[in-house]
């Protein structure tokens, strides 16, 4: 994979504040965790889950994810389909992607650790 040269603009990762999208319009690093749910599942947005799904801060919802390892290395698009009730999750320090499985989650835990940069766009994935 091609590393992506763009400015970073660091932040810091604070659980009593609250981020917007417009803090992430920059790659920014984020504490990333993973979640599993059953088959037919439905997210936040009404959705069933799927790969490609990431739960973030609720005004997040049918935004785009861009994500990049710590190495500035591009993992992928996710769309912001589902939200939580973890306080990193409600305001902004925390994103929970979605993976069809427990082994792709140990998966996704051992490529990639606990933390990414994130860049958010207003736009469906």
């Amino acid at each position: 994979m091609k590393k992506l040269l763009i400015p970073l603009l660091a932040v810091a990762i604070a659980t009593g504040t609250t981020k917007t999208a417009n803090d992430y319009s920059e790659p920014s690093l984020v504490r990333c965790t993973v979640y599993t749910a059953d088959e037919g599942s439905i997210t936040a947005s009404g959705d069933e889950v799927r790969e490609g799904i990431v739960a973030g801060r609720k005004e997040w919802l049918g935004m785009t994810a861009l994500l990049y390892d710590t190495d500035m290395n591009f993992i992928g698009f996710y769309e912001f389909k589902d939200c939580g009730g973890a306080k990193g999750l409600k305001n902004g320090t925390v994103i929970d992607v979605f993976r069809e499985d427990k082994v792709d989650c140990r998966e996704w835990v051992a490529q990639y650790g606990d933390h990414v940069y994130m860049q958010i766009v207003d736009a469906k994935g």
